[in-house]
């Protein structure tokens, strides 16, 4: 079983259904007859609380919490090569809000 810390970087994978594409959805997939989509959404976040039951709430970097248990298979925790490659997208979103 992992052991999280706070302050521990983790992404959250999780599967929403909607009209439109979400930017960053991966595994997009039409929802039977109609005009909605199955996506999956990967959610870089941080650990900001834990108990000794192993529960967890974590925060993404626009402020959306999540309460998991750290065992969910959902999450996964961020190797030292995410640290590099990834980029926050809130700066990208209020980057674009000028133009």
């Amino acid at each position: 079983m992992r052991h999280l810390e706070i302050n521990d970087p983790v992404t959250f994978q999780r599967t929403e259904a909607g009209q439109t594409r979400v930017p960053g959805a991966v595994d997009v997939y039409p929802a039977g007859p109609g005009e909605t989509y199955v996506f999956v959404i990967r959610e870089r976040c941080t650990v900001i609380w834990r108990d000794e039951n192993g529960n967890l709430i974590l925060e993404a970097p626009y402020g959306r919490r999540f309460e998991v248990h750290e065992s969910d298979p959902r999450l996964k925790p961020d190797g030292w090569i995410a640290l590099f490659v990834s980029r926050s997208r809130v700066a990208e979103s209020a980057f674009d809000d000028r133009f």
